[in-house]
């Protein structure tokens, strides 16, 4: 309850002035909370930011992009690889949009007569297929629509391996080792030779398979064949190239290829995107898989093993390999 007292002013002779009642709530004489600091708005946050708008498909008419791969690898002689979709199919597929200066030098015709080539192949399981084309002369633009690869490339492989260092099982390397024979052996025929001469990992696609991922060979931009009338770009990735190709020889033959198989294999074995210093696959792997690589990266042209033989020397080697190896891990699938 409130108080009461009497102030005052004591006068000389003992008297108060101006004497005044004070009523003083007893409230008022308690310590008042002090009032608390407001906090900090926090800082507004940024707007989400807007992903880019996918790039155009060549034929917007037939083909719904869906989305972006990017430039990785498939040759030098693209401006964008892209996932479509058909219009009228639904069917998922890759567009590679090709470069103007490739389709006025030809080596775009090139390309897709190569490709429709080996289409009509039956043994052309490890090519990759070609679904569709276009290219035009005047405006110098084109596509070329092939076979989705879920799987990507072995580029793409290896960067999923290389971060844990989680090597390839040596099981999947031989069966890689095999299809890239298979795929020499339909483009070596007698009936129609044709050299790809620019083999390295981002140009051997992957699709899903049995006991891991099969080979796609693609990219044929650089490809020759006589028999055919292509003489295909003349560029190649030093970093993969044989001995005979960066001092610019002409001598360009079968083994130019065979050494490309040896440095896919090798690369894979290695967990390498470029060509390793050391050509030793390492201790984890079979003496025969190291000595059916370097049959394949001899410096010499004349001392590799001819494509016609690597079938006969992968087969023993194979065999005997199999009963060794029990180390690595299998393929890592890319993430969805």
């Amino acid at each position: 309850m409130p108080r009461a007292y009497i102030e005052g002013r004591m006068l000389p002779d003992g008297r108060t002035a101006y004497p005044r009642l004070v009523i003083v709530n007893q409230s008022s004489l308690q310590p008042q909370p002090q009032p608390q600091a407001r906090a900090r708005a926090p800082p507004a946050r940024p707007p989400p930011a807007v992903p880019d708008p996918l790039p155009l498909s060549n034929l917007p008419y037939r083909y719904k992009v869906v989305g972006d791969v990017g430039m990785r690898g498939l040759g030098g002689g693209n401006s964008g690889i892209l996932q479509v979709r058909k219009r009228s199919t639904g069917r998922v597929y890759v567009e590679k949009k090709l470069k103007p200066d490739h389709i006025q030098k030809g080596w775009a015709h090139d390309e897709v007569k190569i490709l429709k080539f080996l289409g009509g192949k039956s043994n052309a399981d490890s090519i990759v297929k070609l679904k569709d084309s276009f290219i035009d002369e005047q405006r110098l633009f084109g596509s070329i629509i092939f076979e989705h690869c879920t799987w990507g490339s072995c580029t793409d492989l290896i960067n999923r391996h290389r971060p844990h260092e989680q090597y390839i099982s040596e099981a999947w390397l031989w069966k890689a080792f095999r299809q890239l024979d298979d795929a020499i052996q339909c483009l070596h025929a007698r009936s129609a030779l044709i050299l790809h001469l620019d083999l390295k990992p981002s140009n051997i696609l992957l699709v899903a398979g049995t006991n891991g991922p099969d080979i796609k060979v693609a990219d044929f931009g650089t490809a020759r064949s006589l028999d055919l009338h292509v003489e295909g770009a003349n560029i190649w990735t030093p970093c993969y190239a044989p001995p005979e190709r960066t001092s610019h020889s002409n001598g360009l033959e079968k083994s130019t290829d065979v050494w490309g198989i040896g440095i896919i294999v090798l690369c894979l074995a290695k967990l390498s995107n470029t060509t390793p210093a050391i050509r030793d696959p390492g201790q984890l792997y079979t003496t025969e898989l190291f000595d059916a690589i370097y049959a394949c990266l001899r410096n010499q042209p004349f001392n590799r093993v001819e494509s016609r033989n690597l079938t006969a020397l992968l087969g023993p080697k194979h065999r005997m390999a199999s009963s060794k190896w029990n180390r690595g891990v299998d393929p890592i699938g890319p993430r969805h």
